[in-house]
């Protein structure tokens, strides 16, 4: 009886060691997690790798979320689960066995990932910031590859991170979330683009056409918004890296562009003015030396415009007065001509017109003597004749 208490005695402790000696191993177990962050609501294969040895056949399970599962490692100490979080939060990991619970875990996020700068140019300097919407926010890396750029941060407390980029070349960014290598699908596009707007002044609740031509690399089905002033339309760009809109603005001012996305401004603008200038010319036809007048009116009104400037190809330039009317006088025109009339003022748009003079009743310096000037001079012969002849009878 007492050898069997003894033996009793013994199994208890080799058990508890061993149970010890079980607990201790479990512990000791190093894992590596292939996606430590997923999306909240959608399937996420997450392979769990124990990196400690023994790691083959070895029991880990995850709970937590409305996760519950559970495997055991193949020869490479390798088990995959296909996971569908419910809730967000984290996702424990039991390693060993049911239980044993590793500091490692999974979170479940809700992010959504914002770009202040999407597009931004090749080989100078900009700062962009990359904020993360949803739970967890704080304290999330982030990084940014390609195109010579390789920085990386964590999120502040308001779920933003902030980098100064400088590119080297034209392409795409990446942006990783979470760790290195998890790239999103928002990304940042390094462009050389110019920008040129066919028509930057059109005038006040008229329907102007204007066309925005990008030029540079990846200049196709790009962003391209007008908005202000009774403006809010938007449209991308064709083959040729344009984009047409016809505008009716409601109001003066300025019309913005955004170039890529809905506000990414850029610094180039469409200026709405309420008026032009009108060029108006009271005559077609004008005599060798003659005077004529141009009057510039305000567009679609009897509204003087003074101080003008007003330039008449090959006749100079004349200022308007108060009437909006300068006066082109002694001017030598010897033959029919158009003319080109360009008026301009500060602060207005130009105007241009055409005028055709046509000369009529011009002297012909070159012609022989009429009669009249013949008549005129046998008269001053006939009486110098005459006269001599008197004064010949009185000697």
């Amino acid at each position: 009886m007492k050898l069997f208490k003894v033996l009793l005695l013994g199994c208890i402790l080799i058990s508890m060691m061993s149970a010890l000696f079980e607990v201790v191993e479990a512990e000791d177990y190093k894992i590596s997690i292939s996606n430590p962050y997923i999306p909240l609501g959608q399937k996420t294969n997450v392979t769990i790798t124990i990196t400690s040895t023994p790691n083959e056949g070895i029991y880990v399970g995850l709970f937590g979320q409305g996760v519950d599962l559970d495997g055991v490692t193949d020869s490479k100490g390798k088990v995959t689960f296909s996971v569908i979080p419910i809730s967000t939060g984290n996702i424990s990991i039991d390693v060993g066995f049911e239980g044993n619970t590793v500091s490692e875990k999974i979170t479940v996020h809700t992010w959504g990932v914002d770009v202040s700068d999407p597009y931004i140019p090749l080989a100078r300097t900009s700062v962009v910031t990359i904020t993360l919407s949803g739970t967890p926010n704080v304290g999330i890396y982030v990084g940014l590859f390609g195109q010579g750029v390789d920085l990386d941060g964590v999120t502040d407390s308001n779920g933003e991170v902030c980098f100064s980029l400088t590119p080297s070349s034209t392409g795409n960014i990446s942006i990783d979330v979470g760790f290195e290598g998890n790239t999103v699908s928002e990304k940042i596009m390094v462009t050389n683009w110019t920008i040129e707007i066919s028509d930057p002044y059109i005038p006040l609740a008229k329907t102007s056409t204007v066309i925005i031509t990008l030029s540079g690399s990846e200049t196709e089905e790009i962003y391209i918004g007008l908005h202000g002033i009774g403006i809010n339309i938007n449209d991308t760009t064709d083959t040729n890296g344009e984009v047409e809109f016809s505008i009716t603005p409601s109001s003066t001012g300025n019309i913005s562009i955004d170039v890529g996305a809905e506000g990414v401004t850029i610094s180039e603008v469409i200026t709405v003015y309420s008026w032009i200038l009108d060029v108006s010319v009271s005559i077609t036809e004008i005599k060798e030396g003659e005077s004529f007048t141009v009057t510039v009116l305000k567009e679609g009104t009897n509204e003087a415009i003074k101080n003008a400037i007003i330039t008449i190809s090959g006749l100079g330039t004349k200022k308007t007065d108060t009437n909006g009317q300068a006066i082109f006088s002694s001017i030598d025109i010897t033959e029919d001509k158009e003319y080109s009339i360009l008026v301009e003022k500060e602060g207005c748009l130009s105007d241009s017109d055409e005028l055709t003079i046509l000369v009529k009743d011009i002297q012909d310096t070159d012609q022989t003597p009429g009669f009249e000037f013949i008549l005129v001079i046998c008269s001053i012969l006939f009486i110098m004749y005459f006269k001599k002849k008197q004064m010949g009878n009185n000697i």
